[in-house]
């Protein structure tokens, strides 16, 4: 959600520090560092569409397996027993 607004924001002219006090106010403890924020603020100057992460090589798209899923229903049966 934070990269939508940050998207927003730098296209309405707004500085990375204004815009990350602007997140701080909202967020939280919850806010992209001060850095992450930057980093979104120069993708969108270069014009830059997607709100999306970059994909990482290596690194799953998603946690959700079979066994994940399995796991968690089990989970959830086990403890509505206690």
């Amino acid at each position: 959600m934070q990269p939508i607004i940050i998207k927003f924001l730098v296209t309405e002219g707004i500085s990375g520090t204004e815009i990350h006090h602007r997140l701080l106010t909202v967020f939280k403890s919850e806010t992209l560092s001060h850095s992450r924020v930057f980093e979104w603020c120069d993708r969108f100057h270069s014009r830059r569409q997607s709100v999306g992460g970059d994909d990482r090589a290596g690194v799953p798209y998603s946690a959700v397996t079979a066994v994940n899923m399995a796991c968690v229903f089990w989970d959830s049966q086990w403890r509505a027993l206690l």
